[in-house]
C-alpha cells in the first residue's frame, strides 16, 4: 500500500490540481479508488488501458476532463476509456484452481455449480470423468468440495451461484468429504511415493487426535498402524501393502464420527499412473493404487459418492476390476458435458467481460472440442486470451509429451508413415481405443 498512500499525499497537497499517475494493472486503480472512498476524500477518475498498463487522471474538483488534458496524458495507442464501475471489473483467474480463493479475491468465476446438481441427480456411486489437461477439472473437484465438505461454512462463496437457487442447496456443507489431488505425484519413484503419502497424510493429520475415541479395539489398531507407517514412510514391502487399506480406512472413521456417508473426491488420480511409466516404476504404482482405490470404492458401505477426475482411463491390469458400480464419463458421453470447458455462450460472455470479442479466428483457435454433442473452447486458451487479448497457443506449453516421443520410437513403420502423413497433410484418420490410455500402449502397432 505504500504507492497507494504516497498518490494520496500527492493527491491532497495538490488539490486544484489534475493529477496523472501510471499504474501497470487496472486492479491498482481499483485499490487506488478504495482507499480514496474509505477516507472519505472526494474525487473524480478517469482510467485508460494502454498496452503496458493503465494512465489515471485524478481531480479532487468535479471537471470535464478536455481533449487537452488527454493530449498531456501521453496515452499510447488507448483501446477504451473506461468509467471508475468498469474498473472494478473481476480479474481473470490465470492458474487459480482454489475454489474458495477465486471467489473470495473476486476473479471472474464460470458457474460449474451445475455440476453439483447432476452428482446428486444421477444414481452412480463412483463416477469417472475424463478430460484433456487444463480443463478445470481441478477448479471443479474443489468447488464440489467447498460445497459438501461438512467442516466448513461456505454460504458467501456459492450465494451467487447456480446452485445457491436449486433444491439441492440443502445439501451444503452436509457430508463428509475426503479430497486429494495427485497433481504432486509425478518424478522419480522417492518423491512419487513421498508426495502420494503426503497427501494421505494431511487427510490423517486432520483427526488423529480423534482416533483414541474408536470403540471397535480392531478397527483402531489397523487406522493407528497405518498412520504410523505414514509418519514413518514406508519402509517395507508389507508396509506397503497395509497401505492400501489407507483410503477405506479414513472413510470408516469419517462415517462413525459424523454417522453419515462420506464423499470421496481424487483429482488427477492418474498422474502417478504416466509417471511411474516413464520413470519404469509402474508396477509398483499400479500394485498400491490398484489395491486402495479397490478398498476404498468397491461395495464400500460408508461411502456415500465417489468421484474420480484424469486425462485418461487407466484399464490395463483391471485397475477398475470388480466396480461395478464405475461410471466412466469420457468426451463422448452425455453425462457432464458441459461442466469443463467453457461453452460457446460462456467463452462469448467471458470475452465480452473483458471488452473482445468471440469472433471467427477465436473460434478457430480455441474451439477445438465437441463432448457430448456440443461445442467445447479450451479453458487456458480462452483465460490467457481475455486476460492477455493477444490470440495465440497457450496450451501447447502445459504439459510434458514425454510419453508419445517414448512410444513414437518403439512404435512400428505404419506408424511412423501415419505420423509422417499427419505432419505433412495436417490430419489424418485413425480408430481410437477409447476403453484405454496411451500410457498403456508400450507396443503401438
Amino acid at each position: 500500500m505504500g504507492f497507494i498512500d504516497g498518490i494520496i499525499e500527492k493527491i491532497l497537497r495538490h488539490e486544484d490540481e489534475v493529477i496523472y499517475v501510471n499504474l501497470k494493472e487496472l486492479m491498482d486503480a481499483v485499490t487506488l479508488e478504495n482507499a480514496l472512498n474509505e477516507r472519505g476524500i472526494s474525487f473524480v477518475m478517469d482510467i485508460r488501458l494502454t498496452n503496458e498498463g493503465c494512465k489515471v487522471t485524478i481531480s479532487r474538483r468535479k471537471l470535464d476532463i478536455y481533449e487537452k488534458d488527454m493530449q498531456d496524458f501521453h496515452v499510447e495507442e488507448p483501446k477504451v476509456l473506461y468509467d471508475i464501475d468498469d474498473a472494478k471489473e473481476k480479474h481473470v483467474p490465470i492458474g487459480m484452481s482454489n475454489y474458495r480463493m477465486v471467489k473470495k479475491e473476486n476473479a471472474y468465476y464460470v458457474d460449474k455449480t451445475k455440476m453439483i446438481e447432476e452428482l446428486l441427480r444421477l444414481n452412480d456411486q463412483v463416477t469417472l470423468i475424463t478430460r484433456p489437461r487444463r480443463f478445470g477439472k481441478t477448479l471443479n473437484m474443489s468447488m464440489l468440495a467447498e460445497f459438501f465438505d461438512i467442516t466448513k461454512d461456505s454460504k458467501e462463496i456459492f450465494k451467487d451461484t447456480y446452485i445457491y437457487q436449486t433444491k439441492y442447496v440443502k445439501e451444503m456443507n452436509k457430508w463428509p468429504v475426503i479430497f486429494l489431488s495427485f497433481f504432486d505425484c509425478k518424478g522419480d519413484e522417492g518423491f512419487m511415493m513421498e508426495s502420494l503419502i503426503g497427501n494421505l497424510l494431511y487427510e490423517y493429520d486432520k483427526y488423529s487426535l480423534e482416533f483414541d475415541n474408536i470403540k471397535s479395539i480392531g478397527f483402531k489398531k489397523r487406522i493407528e498402524r497405518v498412520y504410523d507407517i505414514l509418519l514413518r514412510n514406508v519402509e517395507s514391502d508389507k508396509e506397503l501393502f497395509l497401505m492400501q487399506e489407507a483410503l477405506s480406512l479414513l472413510i470408516r472413521f469419517l462415517y462413525e464420527k459424523y454417522n453419515k456417508q462420506v464423499i470421496l473426491l481424487l483429482d488427477e488420480y492418474d498422474t502417478p499412473f504416466m509417471s511411474a511409466l516413464t520413470g519404469k516404476y509402474y508396477e509398483q504404482v499400479k500394485d498400491l493404487l490398484t489395491g486402495m482405490l479397490s478398498s476404498a470404492l468397491k461395495d464400500n458401505e460408508y461411502l456415500y459418492k465417489g468421484v474420480l477426475t484424469g486425462i485418461q482411463r487407466i484399464a490395463k491390469e483391471n485397475l477398475f476390476s470388480g466396480l461395478n458400480n464405475l461410471e466412466v464419463c469420457s468426451i463422448q458421453d452425455e453425462k457432464y458435458k458441459d461442466v469443463f470447458g467453457f461453452t460457446e455462450d460462456e467463452t462469448r460472455t467471458l470475452l465480452k467481460a473483458h471488452h473482445l470479442e468471440l469472433n471467427q479466428d477465436v473460434k478457430e483457435m480455441y474451439d477445438g472440442y465437441t463432448i457430448g454433442g456440443i461445442e467445447i473452447y479450451n479453458p487456458w486458451s480462452v483465460l490467457n486470451y481475455a486476460d492477455k487479448g493477444v490470440l495465440a497457443s497457450y496450451w501447447i506449453n502445459t504439459g510434458s509429451n514425454e510419453v508419445v516421443c517414448q512410444l513414437l520410437e518403439k512404435s512400428s513403420n505404419k506408424v511412423k508413415k501415419q505420423y509422417v502423413e499427419l505432419l505433412e497433410k495436417g490430419e489424418i484418420k485413425v480408430n481410437c481405443i477409447l476403453e484405454g490410455a496411451y500410457v498403456e500402449l508400450h507396443g503401438a502397432t
